[in-house]
């Protein structure tokens, strides 16, 4: 008996501990220690925040500035294939930028001009963009500013077109996933934005140019020496440096169709092993969102959710809410759907008829006090109104109604005053009767004189 109890003891320790184990193995990983100072993880399938460090802080833009100037140009030029003259005016100001190595009378397209912008992060393709589009620089800066608070971007103002660091030129990593998602809906500029490499083709005063994309974690080839960073799943947007601004990645990504965008800003690069922390942010980042959280159907379309009562049908007390369509989350990954809270609300007092899928209410997700989703619930048929339901219920509410009241009320007055009148006028008569009686009376015993 006592090893049995031994071998008892041992058994259901060893099912706890197993059970502990269980649940670290689910349970969602530390965020990636980080070293950038404004930064912003979100899901773009859901618009979910899964990370945010300073979102809200004004900063310097530094070079993404040009997601602004690329959206302007490919919203106001339909022909990518028109081919411009650079002008003297649009060199001018752009010392110790980094440029396309564009040249006063050089005739290029637009399409080239947006891969020398987004790829080479040339200044001066910037400028000749902004001249096309607007006649000077000063006039499409006016443009980008009337773009930005048009996407909803509520801490942007721009000075220029490429992102030289001015005092009065700055964004917040939350305008900047706005203006990013605005223009990865863009035609053509994911086109350009996840392109790995470009040659350039010569034009009247240049050879052939090649460029690399300056998001390294998109450029897969080794030539590019810059295989620390590529991430597969990396699909664009932009990276740049400024003083001001540090090193910046605007990185988006897609896998299984599940998309993201990381938005890494003031980070740093190692004085020793040259190491871009931004990449090694954004890409710890996404490798993190992608471990811990999935994009799950939650609720189905049609699904019933609950029920609730109506009055004045003909052929029953209650009516289906049901799911009006299909509804997705991103939650942790150590959850299934079938584990989210359902908080259901819908309308009282419903009253036949009801038309299939009217709404008439919602149910709310949540797990552990976060919110991951609300969907509208609607009628799942239609319901009939009973007539004798509806002629008992009306006479029903005529009796119980103010005017009703009001009705009997005036009624039982006028019954009084007709009663207090009839007394009244009846009085009266016999009054009169009573005076007239007495006068007669009195006539009768009066004899006249001989």
């Amino acid at each position: 008996m006592h090893n049995g109890r031994r071998l008892t003891v041992f058994f259901l320790v060893a099912l706890l501990l197993l059970s502990c184990f269980s649940t670290e193995a689910t349970a969602l990983e530390a965020v990636p220690s980080v070293r950038g100072e404004n930064i912003l993880l979100v899901n773009t399938n859901t618009d979910r925040v899964v990370y945010s460090k300073n979102a809200d802080e004004k900063i310097y833009p530094g070079g993404m500035v040009k997601i602004m100037t690329a959206i302007l140009v490919l919203e106001n030029i339909p022909d990518l294939d028109l081919e411009i003259t650079v002008y003297d005016s649009a060199l001018q100001g752009i010392s110790g930028l980094t440029t396309a190595g564009l040249k006063k009378g050089e005739v290029i397209s637009i399409r080239n001009l947006l891969y020398c912008m987004l790829l080479r992060s040339g200044a001066d393709a910037c400028n000749v963009l902004a001249e096309q589009v607007s006649g000077s620089t000063e006039e499409f800066v006016k443009l980008m500013n009337q773009k930005a608070a048009q996407i909803g971007c509520t801490n942007t103002q721009y000075t220029n077109t490429h992102g030289l660091d001015d005092d009065q030129q700055y964004t917040t990593a939350e305008d900047l996933y706005k203006i990013a998602r605005y223009a990865m809906k863009t035609p053509g500029f994911m086109e350009i934005a996840d392109t790995q490499y470009k040659q350039i083709p010569k034009t009247n005063l240049t050879g052939t140019r090649y460029y690399y994309h300056n998001n390294y974690m998109i450029v897969s080839s080794s030539a590019a020496k810059v295989d620390e960073y590529y991430y597969r799943y990396a699909n664009g947007i932009l990276s740049g440096s400024t003083p001001n601004s540090g090193y910046c990645v605007i990185a988006s990504a897609q896998k299984n169709e599940v998309g993201y965008v990381c938005i890494v800003m003031n980070s740093e690069r190692d004085a020793e092993t040259k190491q871009r922390y931004s990449f090694i942010d954004a890409k710890a980042l996404l490798e993190y969102a992608y471990d811990n959280y999935s994009y799950e159907c939650i609720i189905k379309e049609k699904e019933s959710v609950a029920e609730a009562p109506v009055e004045l049908a003909s052929t029953t007390d209650t009516i289906v809410l049901t799911a009006k369509e299909n509804l997705y989350s991103l939650i942790p990954s150590e959850i299934e759907p079938s584990d989210l809270e359902r908080v259901v609300t819908h309308e009282q007092d419903l009253v036949a008829p009801i038309e299939k899928d009217t709404q008439l209410g919602e149910v709310v997700f949540r797990y552990d006090g976060v919110e991951y989703g609300r969907m509208a619930l609607v009628a799942q048929k239609s319901v009939e109104r009973s007539t004798v339901l509806y002629i008992i219920d009306g006479i029903g509410r005529f009796l119980t109604s103010t005017w009703f009241r009001v009705g009997i009320i005036a009624l039982v007055l006028l019954v009084v005053l007709y009663f207090v009148l009839t007394i009244y006028i009846n009085r009266r008569r016999r009054t009169r009767r009573i005076r007239a009686a007495k006068r007669r009376s009195r006539q009768r015993y009066r004899r006249p004189r001989n």
